[in-house]
């Protein structure tokens, strides 16, 4: 009798613990893509593979849905001036297409292995075998989040009369064209005024009701000022947000409250880092929240959930040559209680960058390296609040997860 209840012991223990067991991911579960030397490379199972060898890969790659093939650009020098190839890599079969010659702003559809990308003004879409034009006259865009279409802008240009407005469009995949809004030619926040010539960053709230994007002026005046606007998707409401600039973290929705984070505040990075503050802007309410403490700037961020983020800070002062004095730190923003609590400071001659989400590991991952604006960095990996904190990658310029 007693061995026949060790060994149902054993079977429920067996039991409870095998499903526990299976589910626990490691950082060798995960699947990396990332340009190190200009070069493509991944790393999966735990084991890094370079793909390319030409030292000529443009930006970071790409995940498709499906997480089998891996998107990027790289450039090829011609006779008058260099042009930007799209190519896609199968991670099984090791097999390389180029999708295009010569384009830019490649992005996969969100539900299926659909490239859009750009070509002197052209949208157009590819199944991997071949493309077709879309429409014309495009500035950027994004997928729509069903994958259906897109919304689309056009940059406004200048007449005898004057500057046009940029426009907003809805694009489907049926090439139905429907003109969504006219931007006004100027836009103002406070006491800040620019013109409006581009837009940027086109992103969905989480419920696809609301479309985020960063209305520019001219080149040279977006790295001191741009505005961050809010649109309904049937068009009819528009909202300016507030003032911000391009080189810090773009703005990013909630993962699934229409929360839309930010970091605002005018004045290009190599004046001076001050003025620049994370805030949230909810749209049912409406409301408002700053989160950046005084005397601290905020450069970087990353929703982790709905409750909490993790914000990349340094205190704030007047520009200076030596990168030792503007090393930041990462925070965890705990949005019920609103405490900050730093999860990791700068280590050596290296702060800490651009923090993102891994939620197939619920953990945060950053760039560490000498300074905002260096192309080379290594990616660390810890749990969210800063402990057992790892080394990924080491020397790398861009890195995408797959999850």
């Amino acid at each position: 009798m007693l061995r026949f209840i060790i060994a149902c012991m054993f079977l429920f223990f067996q039991f409870f613990t095998i499903p526990v067991n299976a589910d626990r991911h490691t950082t060798t579960d995960l699947k990396l893509a990332f340009i190190r030397g200009e070069n493509l490379w991944t790393k999966i199972n735990g084991v890094e593979k370079q793909i390319t060898k030409e030292e000529n890969i443009l930006s970071s790659p790409q995940w498709s849905v499906d997480g089998e093939w891996i998107l990027y650009q790289q450039t090829v020098p011609d006779l008058e001036k260099s042009r930007t190839e799209i190519w896609v890599y199968n991670v099984k079969s090791s097999k390389k297409i180029k999708i295009f010659y010569d384009g830019q702003n490649p992005q996969w559809a969100p539900n299926r292995n659909i490239v859009a990308f750009q070509g002197n003004g052209v949208l157009n879409v590819s199944n991997l075998k071949q493309f077709n034009n879309m429409t014309f006259g495009v500035d950027t865009y994004t997928w729509t989040p069903e994958g259906n279409g897109f919304i689309v802008s056009s940059s406004a240009f200048p007449r005898p009369d004057g500057w046009t407005n940029p426009i907003l469009y809805k694009v489907s995949l049926e090439k139905n064209v429907e003109k969504l809004f006219v931007i006004p030619k100027n836009l103002s926040k406070g006491s800040t005024i620019i013109q409006s010539i581009d837009t940027e960053r086109l992103t969905f709230s989480p419920d696809g009701q609301w479309i985020s994007f960063i209305v520019t002026p001219t080149a040279s005046l977006s790295m001191d000022y741009n505005m961050l606007c809010v649109i309904s998707k049937d068009g009819k409401q528009f909202i300016v947000v507030d003032e911000v600039i391009l080189p810090v973290s773009e703005p990013k929705w909630a993962e699934s409250k229409n929360i839309l984070g930010y970091i605002a505040g005018g004045g290009r990075m190599t004046i001076d880092i001050n003025n620049k503050a994370l805030k949230l802007k909810e749209f049912k309410t409406f409301h408002s929240t700053v989160l950046t403490p005084p005397h601290y700037a905020d450069i970087g961020f990353t929703w982790v959930n709905d409750s909490k983020m993790i914000v990349s800070r340094v205190k704030e002062q007047e520009w200076s040559s030596d990168p030792q004095k503007t090393l930041p730190s990462l925070f965890l923003i705990d949005l019920k209680s609103l405490k900050q609590t730093e999860i990791s400071s700068p280590k050596g001659e290296s702060g800490n960058y651009d923090p993102f989400y891994v939620k197939s590991l619920k953990k945060i991952a950053w760039y560490r390296k000498a300074s905002l604006m260096d192309a080379k960095a290594n990616i660390w990996m810890a749990n969210i609040d800063g402990s057992d904190a790892e080394c990924l990658l080491t020397n790398v310029e861009f890195v995408s997860f797959y999850q």
